[in-house]
């Protein structure tokens, strides 16, 4: 099959000639499924109905769990998880955290036994995998970074056992040599090929390009990279971590479609006074959309504990203080 080849192709040295033909077979591989699966028999609604009835009786009775793979408690609690085939995004202001949360999520799902991968397309694996080692271990992050003289005993036993959780994990860091759309869904296919991946992330949204069409907006840009996520998510049945940073507004920067795309959006928030004391603190997070449930807005109190760079439960600042705005959707 064309994506069997496609998948099988070396990032390393790849030329401009050579991407573009890749990324047209990729394009060409979702239309040619999209034909095939135009010619399959479609499910009456009798089959889908009766299939829904199963699925309800299996979660009253126990055989089916409604929860998906774990993330955070207070997620979790409002998320039931992620599940196969599902786009989530996360915001936040440019070093506001996106990186770190889809990092902690990816980090403890791999060590609970679900394949994983982040593709980072701004840090580099070292420094991304550096990161997860802390979160992992839960250590200091500047003593991991400075240790200065030989640190504490069990700061060692506390690095050393995340770094075996780690290398126990099905977990795999990639950074491909071009931020193009093709270079993307190649690394996706990838990760889910080879280790079976189940949740990706991408970090993040507006460093992907499409080369080779000229005379559009970043906007129209945006619109094909965020449908593309959206239909390999689904076809391959994985959740997606989308990052994307937002702008002055609270809107995502460039492209607003990949908010109206996502199964589910949630934002880091933060004082965004400059006259503040706390400006750049955490606020929480916002719960923005969740496509499956109808929610939107709700508050959660998450924040980022910057010792270990893990986000934990907290409590909000009093009402008194300024809080970042967002609306809901």
């Amino acid at each position: 099959m064309i994506r069997d080849w496609t998948d099988s192709l070396k990032f390393d040295g790849i030329s401009a000639e050579a991407e573009r033909l890749f990324t047209r077979l990729v394009e060409g591989s979702s239309l040619v499924s999209a034909a095939l699966e135009g010619t399959t028999q479609v499910r009456s609604t009798h089959d889908l109905v009766v299939a829904s009835l199963a699925r309800f009786e299996d979660r009253v009775k126990g055989r089916l769990s409604p929860m998906g793979i774990p993330t955070l408690p207070d997620l979790d609690h409002r998320l039931r998880g992620m599940h196969p085939g599902r786009l989530w995004v996360i915001g936040a202001y440019p070093s506001g955290g996106k990186s770190l949360l889809a990092s902690q999520i990816v980090t403890d799902a791999a060590m609970e036994g679900v394949p994983s991968a982040y593709i980072t397309l701004e840090m580099s694996e070292d420094d991304q995998t550096d990161r997860m080692l802390i979160q992992a271990g839960r250590v200091d992050s500047k003593t991991f970074m400075d240790p200065g003289k030989v640190p504490a005993v069990v700061f060692l036993t506390q690095t050393r056992a995340g770094a075996k959780r780690l290398v126990d994990s099905k977990i795999q860091v990639v950074r491909p040599p071009k931020r193009t759309l093709g270079m993307v869904l190649g690394a996706i296919y990838r990760v889910h090929r080879e280790l079976g991946a189940k949740v990706i992330a991408i970090d993040y949204f507006q460093l992907i390009t499409v080369p080779g069409k000229k005379a559009r907006t970043r906007e129209d840009e945006a619109s094909e990279i965020s449908h593309a996520l959206q239909n390999i998510a689904g076809e391959l049945g994985v959740t997606l971590l989308i990052l994307t940073q937002l702008n002055a507004d609270g809107d995502t920067k460039h492209g607003r479609v990949i908010e109206e795309d996502a199964d589910v959006f949630l934002t880091i928030d933060q004082d965004r006074n400059r006259e503040s004391e706390t400006y750049k603190n955490h606020t929480g997070m916002t719960l923005v959309k969740d496509r499956h449930t109808g929610c939107g807005g709700e508050r959660i109190p998450l924040f980022l504990n910057r010792s270990t760079l893990r986000f934990q439960t907290g409590t909000f600042p009093d009402k008194g203080e300024k809080q970042s705005k967002r609306r809901t959707r």
